[in-house]
């Protein structure tokens, strides 16, 4: 009786043994599949959607661009709004494009986020939510900085404008 109930204990060990590694090596396999964005590896291709819910893509070009990432619930996000609404015409004189990526809020709460902070940049919306996994972003907001379709640098927090100079150089 006592050695059918260590031959059980064991056999239980070696499955959760198994069942672990199983778990590990289908974390690893999508790790690989699923790179983020890194600084010196390519943007990836991110699915969003436009106000109006059309379909849209940002894809890797020749160029600069800021991405920033928010969502409007996002207090941190509120306060570095000021910031970029005040940048974006500056930015967009020296050919930088400068796009939010909202987090999947509904396209009313983002229109309404748009008025309150009198943004005139285009904001698309990543109603999968699959944006942050793939830029690799851990909290928002983040703000990625592209070069010609490479990431040169991330800024996770709300930016201030002696941030924001320093990240894009121009002033």
């Amino acid at each position: 009786m006592h050695l059918q109930r260590l031959a059980l204990r064991r056999a239980g060990v070696v499955l959760m043994v198994i069942f672990s590694l199983a778990v590990v090596a289908v974390a690893v396999h999508r790790g690989l599949r699923e790179k983020p964005a890194a600084p010196g590896k390519p943007l990836p291709v991110l699915s969003l959607v436009e106000l109006d819910g059309a379909p849209a893509s940002l894809r890797p070009q020749a160029g600069v661009a800021l991405y920033n990432v928010f969502a409007t619930w996002c207090t941190p996000c509120a306060m570095e709004m000021p910031t970029l609404a005040a940048a974006a015409p500056r930015l967009r004189a020296h050919g930088i494009a400068l796009i939010g990526i909202d987090q999947g809020d509904p396209p009313a709460a983002v229109r309404a986020f748009i008025t309150r902070y009198d943004l005139s940049y285009p904001i698309l919306i990543d109603d999968e939510k699959t944006t942050n996994a793939l830029l690799g972003a851990r909290i928002i907001p983040e703000t990625v900085l592209v070069r010609n379709g490479i990431v040169a640098q991330t800024y996770v927090g709300p930016l201030t404008p002696q941030a924001l100079d320093r990240m894009v150089g121009v002033r």
